[in-house]
């Protein structure tokens, strides 16, 4: 079975709090071994053809879409599987769920930048944020220093605000209107004063949400 395939299926229909906590006591390499990762779709398609994990990039994707799973858990199947296919219904969109989910997981830094990212999409399957807002976010991530992300997300004013914020879509600039007003005496100093034009940042809408699901979270 194609791998977003799997992925898809999984999120739609796994009892997915069994699975990782199962995962989690017993440990990916001895559900390896036994056998038992044939039970889970995702882990089917992913590990059929391995053996041990001897290979880093494997490792390290397994680990990832693991975290992302984890983070899904305790959503209801029920719940996960009616937000996935309204996206499958949907016009908007070039790619399934499942193949957009494997592209961003395999981007992600490693299984923590995973997990910050499936609470998102999770907020997405809860309903508190769109598709859309989802996609944005995780091209954000992908394109950021995680620290950098976090530390942004936990602010919660406009005060210390980074200028290098500024091409990553946290942050809004403008400038402050430029105001011109006669100068009474303007044989010294010129006809006119002006005052403002000076570059300012605020939050953007799409960093607000960000803090917003992760305060809630925390």
């Amino acid at each position: 079975m194609k791998l977003s395939k799997s992925l898809e299926n999984s999120l739609k229909k796994d009892d997915l709090k069994n699975v990782m906590i199962g995962i989690g006591e017993v440990g990916l390499d001895s559900i390896m071994e036994s056998g038992a990762w044939r039970d889970v779709p995702i882990l089917s398609s992913l590990l059929g053809g391995i053996k041990t994990i001897g290979n880093v990039r494997d490792a390290l994707f397994i680990k990832k879409l693991l975290s992302f799973l984890t983070e899904l858990s305790e959503i209801p199947i029920e719940k996960r599987q009616k937000m996935i296919e309204s996206i499958e219904l949907s016009e908007d969109y070039q790619l399934n769920v499942g193949e957009k989910l494997i592209y961003i997981i395999e981007r992600s830094e490693d299984h923590f930048s995973s997990k910050i990212i499936a609470i998102f999409f999770a907020a997405f399957i809860n309903e508190q944020i769109t598709y859309t807002q989802f996609l944005r976010i995780s091209r954000i991530i992908d394109n950021m220093y995680l620290g950098d992300f976090l530390s942004f997300a936990n602010e919660s004013s406009n005060l210390n605000l980074d200028p290098s914020l500024a091409n990553t879509g946290l942050v809004d600039l403008y400038f402050d209107e430029v105001v011109v007003e006669d100068n009474d005496d303007y044989k010294r100093s010129g006809k006119y004063i002006t005052s403002g034009g000076e570059l300012s940042f605020e939050v953007s809408d799409i960093g607000a949400v960000i803090r917003k699901i992760l305060r809630d979270k925390n």
